[in-house]
């Protein structure tokens, strides 16, 4: 009965962390393509697609947002400059931290919600940019930075104490530790040299700014679901880690009670009975979206079963 699922084989399970990652993927494509595109567009065309040092040149204008642009037909590239970069080594280092910090969240938000968050941070990027830039109408802004920067506040937020390793960081840092120490940095050099340097650090803390407003106003995840209840639809454990849609819950001062006491396992029906539904939410959420009881079940379910597997 139970020796075929798969939840009951652990060797043969695979962990949701390994699965496809829709929205990540999709979007390091997009940024990767657009400026695939934008270099063949230019040697289509005759023109040298970088300059000395391999900053791409003449799409940027076309890509790119400048603050003469929102009143005019153009104001799409307010949207366009969020998947556009300046040259190989821009669209390296944004990628790489969307890989880094957006697996987990993209896990625990769902491709929508995500796609949403990247929006949402851009869009505030993009906002506090323009309200220091908007006597220049010529100034212009290029890059997903904004939006990376987001999704790295939401990973703070979400999964903080997710291992980072990375080549370039002598040991593993916690998330917390990961984001708060490249956030120092840019607010560091942003109240130092500004922008004298041609990064866009206001739109790197503006999309800062967007990802922790996300997750306060449109997720409750975490720890920070302790003491919320279900109004509404279905939430997932608040030990899991899993998103719960803000519209749903309500907040109560109920004090913590203690967890019932285990269901004694007795025959195949009664076991049945408790593990059946329990492996069925497994197939649909994933091993974290159980809670502490459930995990118990489970577990007594799968040495009651080694001890007698007929």
């Amino acid at each position: 009965m139970l020796n075929d699922r798969d939840y009951m084989r652990a060797e043969e399970y695979e962990p949701e962390s390994r699965r496809p990652r829709t929205a990540v993927a999709w979007l390091i494509l997009v940024n990767v393509g657009v400026l695939i595109l934008a270099l063949l567009a230019d040697e289509l065309q005759g023109r040298s697609g970088y300059g000395g040092i391999g900053v791409l040149q003449s799409w940027r204008y076309e890509l790119g947002f400048q603050v003469r642009d929102l009143l005019s037909p153009r104001a799409f590239t307010f949207f366009t400059s969020m998947f556009s970069h300046d040259g190989i080594g821009h669209l390296f280092f944004n990628m790489m931290m969307l890989y880094v910090c957006g697996r987990e969240v993209e896990r625990l938000l769902g491709p929508k919600q995500f796609l949403s968050l990247y929006m949402f941070a851009g869009t505030l990027a993009s906002l506090l940019w323009f309200a220091f830039h908007f006597k220049y109408p010529m100034a212009l802004i290029l890059g997903a930075s904004g939006c990376i920067s987001g999704i790295m506040a939401a990973a703070m937020l979400l999964v903080p104490n997710q291992p980072v390793a990375m080549l370039f960081l002598p040991m593993p840092l916690k998330m917390k530790h990961f984001v708060v120490i490249g956030m120092a940095v840019e607010i560091l050099m942003l109240l130092s040299i500004g922008e004298s340097d041609g990064v866009g650090r206001l739109a790197h803390v503006g999309g800062f700014a967007g990802g922790l407003l996300y997750v306060k106003l449109f997720v409750r995840s975490g720890p920070s679901t302790a003491g919320w209840k279900v109004v509404s639809g279905r939430v997932n454990s608040t030990n899991s880690g899993s998103r719960i849609p803000a519209a749903t819950v309500t907040r109560t001062r109920a004090a913590r009670r203690p967890p019932p006491a285990p269901t004694p396992i007795a025959g195949d029906e009664d076991f049945s009975s408790q593990v059946d539904p329990i492996l069925d939410k497994i197939g649909k959420h994933g091993m974290k979206s159980l809670t502490a009881r459930e995990r118990e079940v489970l577990e007594r379910a799968r040495q009651s079963y080694k001890e007698d597997p007929s």
